[in-house]
């Protein structure tokens, strides 16, 4: 009675687990194979917009929306593509590459010498992107053959710096150079705002990037950076706010007008928060919307990033560049991953009170009884 019972059950419940890995398995498989094509078909199905070159101003609340998409002539298409390819070919025969050339790589004509004396642009304080309405540039959309349609234009902020490389020149920039990098709220004497190590670190600015599909949230992660910073002044947003408009939030819209309510954080703080308003059929996933945010960039002494579904906790700005500062390490990275909302890690005064750090996993358990 001892010997075969356990033999059985021993069988049986390896079968069991054999079972159920296959099915977690076939389930992974099917989840797998649904997301591929789901990406497959956004792409192929991105829209074929109506022409026009005219750039879209969007006004809401005095914090303007910049972005234009529209759909060039065929036979200017192929034409651009065909100046591309020659201009190529120039920079071939100088012994150069398209990263030599940095944004300037499209450009009617190619200079003939490649100069590396650009000047890092001066910083200001406070600075906006609505300086520059009008003197955007055109991009090709990403996923712009994807159907085998015309390309699709974009009008997107320029870069902070139109030649990077004529800054960094391909390698790692001395520390004098980097210092001439990062704005403070408040200049010197001589009304330079690029301090460098001489700027407080509570008059350091911080930009924070946020990539925003379609999300309702949106507004009140803007007013918790804001609210929640010990020096707002220092703090400049840009959202990618990619929306429907008429269907979806504004991520710039406060709750009552500004008239009725000018101490919302979305209205006294409306001069720091740049949007960048997309059609969210234009959206091929996060990493082209977050180098949208980066071309929004202007000089801030930090940068960062964020989601659009996030509550800051009290004193961030100071928290955070004190452990930046504590890394001592000037090509350090802060990451993490947020805690969920439901775990309760402030409390509700917006003082963090989490012990744990968050971590992200996948496990799965069987239990065999």
């Amino acid at each position: 009675m001892l010997t075969g019972k356990p033999r059985h059950s021993a069988s049986k419940s390896s079968s069991t687990a054999a079972s159920l890995d296959r099915a977690v398995i076939i389930f992974s498989s099917i989840v797998l194979s649904l997301f591929t094509l789901g990406l497959v078909a956004s792409i192929w199905n991105l829209p074929t917009p109506t022409t026009y070159r005219q750039g879209l101003l969007f006004s809401f609340h005095q914090s303007i929306n910049l972005s234009r998409s529209g759909l060039d002539d065929v036979d200017d298409i192929h034409n651009s593509v065909e100046d591309l390819d020659d201009e190529l070919s120039m920079l071939h025969e100088e012994g150069l590459t398209i990263r030599d050339m940095g944004n300037n790589f499209g450009n009617p004509k190619l200079p003939a010498h490649i100069s590396h004396t650009q000047h890092i642009p001066q910083a200001k304080w406070p600075i906006s992107i609505r300086d520059e309405d009008g003197d955007f540039e055109d991009v090709v959309h990403p996923g712009h053959r994807a159907k085998n349609h015309p390309d699709v234009i974009m009008s997107v902020p320029k870069m902070w710096i139109d030649d990077p490389v004529s800054i960094h020149q391909n390698k790692l920039m001395s520390r004098e150079t980097a210092m001439k990098i990062g704005s403070c709220t408040v200049p010197d004497a001589s009304g330079n705002f690029a301090r460098g190590d001489e700027c407080p670190l509570n008059e350091r600015t911080i930009y924070v990037a946020i990539a925003s599909y379609r999300d309702y949230q949106c507004r009140d992660t803007v007013t918790s950076i804001f609210e929640r910073a010990a020096h707002p002044e220092r703090i400049r947003v840009g959202v990618i706010d990619q929306i429907d408009v008429g269907e979806d939030i504004h991520c710039d819209a406060p709750y009552d007008l500004c008239s009725d309510n000018p101490e919302q954080m979305l209205c006294k703080y409306k001069n720091q928060l740049d949007i960048l308003q997309v059609d969210p059929l234009l959206a091929v996933g996060p990493v082209f919307a977050r180098h949208l945010g980066h071309r929004l960039y202007r000089g801030e002494y930090y940068y960062m990033q964020s989601d659009a579904h996030v509550t800051y906790a009290n004193n961030w700005d100071i928290d955070i560049i004190d452990q930046q500062e504590s890394t001592k390490n000037e090509m350090a990275v802060l990451s993490t991953y947020l805690s969920n909302y439901s775990e309760k890690a402030l409390n509700e005064d917006g003082d963090g009170i989490m012990t744990e750090r968050p971590i992200m996993c996948c496990e799965y358990t069987i239990v065999i009884s």
